[in-house]
């Protein structure tokens, strides 16, 4: 005979379905706040969500999924995994698909992959798309995956305008005919040199770079212009890290690997972050021998010319003259005869000698001279 429950246990199994229920409702609460949590979470993160049944397709996303390439769950229905193969990108399919493989044979914990998606106005937006598998079936299958979309675009044009510019500026430092170092922070080492730079020190570039501040003058070979060595921590490149100061147009020698010296005319200033902290320094110089040389030429020829200038006399003004004895008078007042006076103020030396006038004025009278100027005159 079956047992009749008594009033008692009855009673007793009613008070145990209604602590279940209890139970049940609280915990049916408790999921629903967690899912109200997760929907705050979501949405302030701003991602799309998707669920995909990696043996069947069966696909899910939310509204934010959707919202990323321009469309409402209610345009691209029905949604299945097809709805993900036509908007993603040609060329990162493959990339996904070799990342998802990864996952699938354990080598990866979570499946990562950045791609296109075709958005509905037509332009291509970035994606962070990221997910796990969740369930797997009795064989070892994966089952159920789970992931987020990220939208990346912004970060993905601001990384292609950094390499944009970088590329410029790269291009800039290597055309430059200047020769242009730079050093990192805080210990001076030397992170890349251009040509120009390579050029004027002459050597193997490997051997200039990756080193410590104490093997500049070592590699570098800079001196000042008096032949003195500078201590490695006045080096205007190290002046510029260490103590974030500028160097403008200081002239100094660089001695390259043959020996032979070169005049640089040198620029130097730190290079600091977006707090104003020094991370860098770099120091622009330009070779200026030939200028250099060329200048202490012309001073040479400067100097020479003075000098012979200083030894030139020159008469100039007016000169006065005695006409009856012919004497002139100097800037003191004296009166001297004119070949002193000219002899005094140039380089001219006299030799005396008689016109034909003056000597036939003198002499006409005299047989010799007679006779002299008979035998002239045949």
């Amino acid at each position: 005979m079956s047992h009749k429950p008594t009033y008692e246990e009855l009673e007793h199994r009613v008070l145990e379905l209604e602590q279940a229920e209890s139970d049940f409702k609280r915990a049916e609460g408790a999921l629903e706040d967690e899912r109200r949590r997760l929907a705050n979470f979501l949405w302030g993160t701003n991602v799309g969500t998707w669920e995909w049944n990696v043996q069947t397709g069966e696909t899910l996303f939310n509204e934010r999924w959707t919202e990323i390439i321009g469309y409402t769950l209610e345009e691209l229905q029905p949604i299945s995994i097809d709805t993900w193969l036509n908007f993603v990108h040609p060329d990162d399919l493959p990339i996904s698909d070799e990342a998802l493989q990864k996952h699938f044979r354990g080598e990866t914990d979570i499946y990562s992959c950045e791609a296109r998606m075709r958005h509905k106005d037509g332009n291509w937006v970035w994606v962070h798309d990221h997910g796990r598998v969740v369930s797997w079936t009795s064989d070892g299958k994966p089952l159920w995956m789970c992931g987020t979309h990220l939208d990346i675009t912004v970060r993905k044009q601001t990384e292609a305008k950094l390499v944009e510019s970088q590329a410029i500026l790269e291009a800039a430092i290597n055309q430059s005919p200047s020769g242009i170092v730079i050093a990192d922070a805080p210990g001076v080492n030397i992170r890349m040199i251009n040509p120009a730079a390579i050029d004027i020190r002459g050597g193997d570039s490997s051997q200039l770079t990756n080193i410590p501040l104490q093997e500049h003058m070592a590699k570098w070979q800079i001196y000042r212009l008096d032949g003195t060595s500078y201590p490695p921590e006045q080096l205007p490149l190290a002046m510029a890290v260490l103590h974030g100061e500028l160097t403008r147009g200081e002239e100094l020698i660089i001695r390259d690997h043959i020996g032979q010296e070169h005049i640089v005319i040198t620029n130097a200033a730190p290079i600091r972050d977006s707090s104003g902290s020094i991370v860098a320094g770099i120091a622009v110089f330009h070779d200026i021998t030939d200028r250099k040389l060329a200048e202490i030429e012309r001073e040479r020829l400067i100097t020479e010319l003075q000098e012979a200038l200083a030894n030139v006399r020159t008469l100039s003004g007016l000169l006065p003259i005695c006409s009856s004895c012919r004497k002139v008078r100097d800037d003191e007042g004296y009166w001297n005869q004119i070949e002193t006076y000219i002899r005094k103020h140039t380089e001219i030396d006299f030799s005396h000698g008689l016109c034909p006038e003056c000597a036939e004025k003198l002499y006409g009278d005299q047989e010799w001279f007679k006779n002299r100027s008979d035998k002239g005159n045949k």
